[in-house]
């Protein structure tokens, strides 16, 4: 599969700049699974009449974010068939080989995602993006499932819920960003009716809209090749709650999020922003504030 961007592109410089990225993508997309990179896969077709559930969580370096995740996941999601993959991106060999023997322990699916350090030093939300992509193409069309969806390694499920009954009739279910008169739904959690959107490019880049003045995150594209063709009516765009979090009496960089009532969004789970007390601050956030929302949290 090859993907192109679909930019209005107004200036050269940002046209070499698309060039070369999706030149990198789409090189990164014809690689294959190394032999050893991947535990407790199956790749084979589901029937036809599966209401198989696939959740992926994209992993990035932090292992106890994604155990916390997965004993939430088998906690709280009713959903009778669920596989959950965790596709790791994380750069640094010591961290994969932490995640892996994490997944291994709780028997849970791994695939180590081909990285490509070029693109990785682009942003984190072209890596993002263009990891989910290869996800979809080397693995998702292969299985088939009745739905599948992305979520972010540190959004945690806190009430008993269906992804099945979320998503309905609709064709996904996911918390809806709007910008410059463009939507798309934020890559932290969003799911698919597979037989609605197979027959589409699925692009899971960030891209720019209105001549290049309004910029939509990762998963961005899909506006052009997905959203603003299939639409959103019937669909369930959850709410969100931001909780503002005060250390010291100084508010915090990264907020609490609840969404949709049963999701728990803790925000730089990969801890990118180098915050020295992070993990130590998850920790008691998971403990005090999963069954309740604040209306702030203090440290």
């Amino acid at each position: 599969m090859r993907i192109k961007s679909h930019e209005s592109v107004s200036r050269i410089k940002r046209f070499f700049y698309l060039w070369r990225l999706y030149r990198l993508v789409n090189s990164l997309l014809k690689r294959d699974l190394a032999e050893g990179d991947a535990s407790g896969v199956d790749f084979s077709e589901l029937p036809a009449d599966n209401r198989k559930v696939l959740i992926v969580t994209i992993a990035f370096n932090n292992d106890a974010v994604l155990r916390h995740q997965i004993e939430h996941i088998r906690m709280f999601l009713q959903d009778n068939d669920v596989e959950y993959l965790v596709a790791d991106n994380s750069p640094l060999k010591e961290r994969q080989e932490v995640i892996r023997a994490l997944c291994e322990e709780m028997g849970v699916s791994y695939i180590k995602i081909p990285n490509d350090i070029r693109i990785n030093k682009i942003s984190g939300s072209y890596s993002h993006g263009a990891a989910a992509t290869w996800i979809y193409y080397n693995y998702i069309i292969k299985r088939r499932p009745y739905c599948f969806g992305f979520i972010d390694h540190d959004l945690f499920p806190i009430r008993q819920f269906s992804i099945a009954e979320k998503l309905g009739d609709a064709p996904y279910y996911g918390f809806r960003d709007d910008r410059g008169g463009a939507w798309y739904l934020w890559m932290g959690l969003l799911f698919f009716k597979f037989a609605a959107v197979k027959d589409y490019e699925i692009n899971f880049l960030p891209c720019k809209v209105n001549n290049g003045e309004v910029y939509l995150d990762t998963g961005g594209s899909l506006w052009y090749t997905l959203y603003s063709k299939l639409g959103s009516e019937g669909c369930n765009f959850p709410d969100r709650v931001v909780v503002p979090v005060y250390v010291n009496g100084k508010r915090y960089s990264d907020p609490i999020d609840y969404i949709d009532d049963c999701w728990m969004h803790t925000n730089n789970g990969s801890n990118w922003k180098k915050k020295a007390d992070k993990q130590d601050m998850l920790t008691i956030i998971w403990e005090k504030y999963q069954n309740s929302i604040p209306d702030e949290i203090h440290f």
